[in-house]
């Protein structure tokens, strides 16, 4: 569903973002062509078997960022493991690509390990091969 300029003013209010009226227009495109839903800090786009985490805010940019890293050097093996993700640069503009995970049902909330209680939001869900991972954190 396209996005109206105040959306996107309304969506991109952090000053602080660089490259904000890039991300905007990036944004404004994406939202074109992709389903999405609307953080705190990021605006997620599903694309098939993964998604695209775009900034918000400075904070989502470091966010990003920081899940990446945490990606690279943990991977699924680390104390909370974390759907693959890598930064992919789109229109020069730094964007996390993300493993799509399935949240869990309800039966399966109620088994969960404990580790998914250090996760923001409990914002964890299942790979297509069937392995608990956090999507955000």
């Amino acid at each position: 569903m396209p996005l109206t300029d105040a959306e996107l003013e309304d969506l991109f209010r952090d000053p602080e973002l660089p490259a904000r009226a890039e991300f905007m227009a990036l944004t404004a495109s994406l939202a074109q062509q992709h389903s999405y839903e609307v953080g705190r800090t990021r605006i997620v786009f599903h694309r098939g078997a993964d998604v695209l985490k775009v900034p918000l805010t400075d904070e989502g940019l470091h966010g990003s960022s920081w899940e990446a890293d945490w990606s690279e050097r943990y991977g699924k093996t680390g104390y909370i493991p974390i759907a693959d993700s890598t930064i992919e640069y789109i229109d020069d503009l730094p964007v996390l690509r993300m493993e799509r995970v399935q949240m869990p049902t309800a039966d399966q909330w109620k088994s969960l390990p404990d580790w998914t209680g250090s996760v923001d939001c409990a914002q964890v869900g299942f790979t297509a091969a069937g392995e608990l991972v956090a999507f955000d954190l």
